[in-house]
Parts: C-alpha cells; sequence; structure tokens
C-alpha cells in the first residue's frame, strides 16, 4: 500500500489526507448542488456545515483520545498534535457532527430533518472516497483470507480482505439510495428524516458485519467498539424506520420499483429507417 502518495524533501502528502480531501470537496460539491433545489441560503447551510465539521473533528479526536486513554493520559499537546499521535474515530465524528448540526439548526430555528434529507447522500458519498483512501494506504487491514480478492500489506504476513473497498462499495450503494430519497420526499411521497434513519442502519450494519474482517479492533469491556457501536445505530436506525418512518418505507419502495420500471419499459427511439437513432 501506498501511505505516503509524494514525498519531496521534508514535504510528504499522504495518502489518507490527500482522499479526505477528496471526499470533503466531493460530498461539498454534492451538498451544493442538492441546496441550490432548496430555498435555504447557500451561505447559511455552509455556515452550519463548517461548524458542524469543527464539532465533527472534536468529537472524533476526543473519542479516539478517551478510547487509548493510556497512550495520551491528560496530554492537552499529545491531544492536539495529531501528526505526531494520529487518531480519529469515524463513530465520534458522525456522533458530534450530527448533533452539533442539530444544535445549530435548532438555534436557527431551521428544520433539521428536512435538512439532512439534502446531506445525507454526500456523507455517504464522502465516506465511500475516504473509505477508498483508507485501503490504499494501508490504514485499514482485513483479516487473513484465501479468499481470490485479496492483498498482501507491507509488514503483515498472508493475504487480506480488501475490508475498505468492501466498505466503499456498500456506503457508494447507500449514496445512490438516499440520493434517490431525497427526490422522493422532495415530492411529498414521503417524510423528512427517512434518509437520516435509513443512514443509522444501513451505517451501522455495514460496520457490525465489516468490523470482523478488520484485523485491528478497539475493545471496550472485552467487545469490539465498532461492532458495539454499530449495532447501536442499526437498533435506533430500524426502531424508527419500523415505528415512525414505516409508511415511508413502504412509500419508498414503491416509488423505487416504479422508477426502475419505467427504465426497464422506455422504448428505444427509432429513426425513420428503424435503426436506433444517436447523437454524436
Amino acid at each position: 500500500m501506498i501511505p505516503v502518495l509524494v514525498h519531496f524533501g521534508i514535504v510528504k502528502i499522504y495518502t489518507m489526507g490527500l482522499f479526505l480531501t477528496a471526499a470533503f470537496f466531493a460530498a461539498s460539491f454534492l451538498l451544493w448542488k442538492n441546496i441550490k433545489l432548496t430555498s435555504y441560503k447557500e451561505e447559511e447551510v455552509f455556515d452550519l456545515l463548517f461548524l458542524s465539521m469543527l464539532g465533527s473533528l472534536f468529537f472524533s479526536r476526543f473519542l479516539y483520545v478517551a478510547m487509548h486513554f493510556d497512550t495520551f493520559g491528560f496530554s492537552l499537546m499529545r491531544f492536539i498534535l495529531i501528526n505526531g499521535y494520529p487518531g480519529l474515530s469515524l463513530f465520534g465524528a458522525l456522533a458530534g457532527g450530527l448533533l452539533t448540526l442539530l444544535l445549530l439548526t435548532l438555534s436557527k430555528k431551521i428544520d433539521f430533518l428536512n435538512l439532512t434529507e439534502y446531506i445525507v447522500s454526500p456523507m455517504f458519498l464522502a465516506l465511500t472516497i475516504a473509505k477508498i483512501g483508507g485501503f490504499l494506504s494501508g490504514s485499514d487491514i482485513g483479516t487473513q483470507t484465501k479468499f481470490l480478492l485479496s492483498v498482501h500489506y507491507a509488514g503483515v504476513d498472508g493475504a487480506r480482505h480488501i475490508v475498505a473497498l468492501y466498505e466503499a462499495l456498500l456506503f457508494f450503494i447507500g449514496f445512490l439510495i438516499t440520493y434517490k430519497i431525497l427526490f422522493i420526499v422532495r415530492r411529498d411521497k414521503a417524510k423528512s428524516g427517512t434518509s437520516l434513519m435509513l443512514f443509522f442502519t444501513y451505517f451501522g450494519l455495514v460496520e457490525m458485519i465489516l468490523d470482523n474482517l478488520k484485523q485491528n479492533h478497539l475493545y471496550l469491556a472485552g467487545l469490539s467498539f465498532d461492532s458495539v457501536v454499530g449495532a447501536a445505530f442499526f437498533i435506533v436506525g430500524t426502531i424508527f424506520l419500523l415505528t415512525t418512518y414505516r409508511h415511508n418505507v413502504v412509500l419508498i419502495v414503491k416509488n423505487l420499483k416504479k422508477t426502475q420500471k419505467k427504465h426497464d419499459t422506455t422504448p428505444n427511439l427509432k429513426s425513420n429507417n428503424g435503426t436506433e437513432d444517436s447523437t454524436s
């Protein structure tokens, strides 16, 4: 794998850092496109996004440090110096970002659930790109396997699961689904907040299952932390989808089926001579 993509003397460009930057810009661009469909003020939404990212970064670092207290202790410098003492928690980032966004929207009297419909698909897109970066940088190492789709990591014995790519593929599917749901909600065919509850369910399920294929685990009371929190996300999301949003799920499935049926039954355009018309 390639942890350092470019190395010019003392200047290093890390693969993971580059992909995180790409994830941020790709998600921001998609969010901008989504917001342009609404009456929200773009500058106001991006102000909320920036502040939420600060909250996300803080909680991500805080949770990681708390779970590795034996390494960090009460040292403020170690908390701040992320280059010298790297480590962020994905669950901390998501929880911190969403909590910060919730508090900000409440203070500005903005409908939090409605806003999240435009944010969830960019979140999935960012996770997809970040996980590809995790694979290429070698930061997400899978367990040993004889499966055909496997790679060898430097300094690690045996062929390993490409678990980060599994996650990237599943998150990309989540992106496609929630992007379609956005337009179903916009047509008032479903209630706001459906995408967020689906995110909790889907993300939690992915992390809960694929954590078993990861080499490095963070344990809490003898249990894998990611599996436990992933299960909590899955349970919370599922409860809401089966109760508050149950009717929405049925409507969304019907709408997705109708959309697919339209694509399958759309006839090819023919020219006057009976051949398929094409444009160059």
